[in-house]
């Protein structure tokens, strides 16, 4: 049996989780005997039964931490997809983590960018509860923020329910949105400041560890009277291991909040995502661009098939990219 991902070579549970996982999506598969995995691999190249035995494990802890929305399930000897599951908004954040995809190198990001924007909106609102409150931020936004960013300050001051400072002669005119795509609260009872607030940025971008750094915490203390500083937060499409390199590091002291693909699901549990029309674009979308993925990479030299991004660790400074 062929891939059109290439295998990986280090047998980590993560890597082997997140190969499985595309390598079914992009080839259309229902389900796979472990059999079958072990045949994707080169002779000689193979893991041990004890490296699929994690790589079964993982996946059941994954459908554990969110089994409405994560579609993948370990059954015996197979990995299957679960017929009776909506796998929209996963294989939506799968195909935005997969980095052949067309969408980067055409530069397509603000096509995606509302949806994305949507989930971790929904997501910041199924981590805050009952009284929670978050709006989009980015701009195009659908929440109704003006497009101005000045005026957009203020109507989230006013959204928020706190004071405005120091904003128009602060603002850069080329800036649309401060750093910053969605704004996420808890008020009070009291209607008073100093409540929890977060400011997330949104990104696909690959070396996604520098994006807290376009969140200025001082310059939105001095747009909107919060009484404390905000929580700077990332939200990003990718499955991110524990141990990776880029959690321990850079954003242990740069984020006070990670949303990765498989906690966006967990928080998502609760959250009737069919009610918007984000929710059908992200359908169709996904399917449009896995027809583009699979068209590109089966044009290939079989010699170059591409492999799966490795753990996610921060990039050398240079390597820019949009997102």
């Amino acid at each position: 049996m062929t891939s059109l991902i290439e295998p990986p070579t280090d047998f980590t549970t993560f890597e082997l989780a997140e190969w499985i996982e595309t390598s079914m999506l992009l080839s259309g598969l229902s389900s796979i005997a472990s059999a079958e995995v072990e045949a994707k691999f080169p002779v000689n190249q193979r893991p041990d039964a004890a490296e699929i035995d994690q790589l079964f494990a993982e996946i059941r802890t994954r459908a554990d931490s969110a089994p409405d929305l994560y579609p993948f399930r370990a059954v015996d000897s197979e990995i299957v997809l679960d017929a009776d599951l909506d796998p929209t908004i996963y294989f939506f954040l799968l195909v935005l983590s997969i980095e052949a995809a067309p969408y980067r190198t055409e530069h397509r990001f603000n096509d995606i960018s509302p949806a994305l924007e949507l989930v971790t909106r929904e997501a910041m609102l199924g981590m805050l509860g009952k009284g929670g409150e978050a709006r989009r931020f980015g701009w195009p936004s659908g929440d109704g923020r003006p497009e101005a960013l000045g005026s957009a300050v203020e109507w989230l001051a006013g959204e928020m329910g706190l004071d405005v400072g120091v904003v128009w002669d602060d603002i850069d005119e080329d800036d649309k949105d401060g750093g910053i795509d969605v704004a996420a609260w808890h008020p009070f009872p009291d209607t008073g400041p100093s409540f929890p607030t977060f400011l997330v940025q949104v990104t696909t971008q690959a070396s996604y560890e520098r994006k807290p750094a376009d969140v200025v915490p001082e310059q939105w203390i001095a747009w909107i009277r919060f009484g404390r500083e905000p929580t700077i937060g990332l939200s990003v499409p990718y499955a991110v291991p524990q141990d990776a390199k880029v959690r321990l590091s850079k954003l242990r002291y740069t984020t006070g909040l990670l949303l990765d693909r498989l906690r966006i699901c967990k928080l998502l549990e609760d959250r009737d995502m069919k009610a918007f029309s984000e929710y059908r674009f992200m359908e169709e979308w996904t399917k449009s661009e896995l027809e583009k993925i699979i068209r590109s990479l089966s044009e290939r030299d079989p010699e170059k098939q591409p492999r799966l991004a490795k753990k996610r660790r921060p990039k050398k400074e240079g390597a820019a990219e949009s997102g």
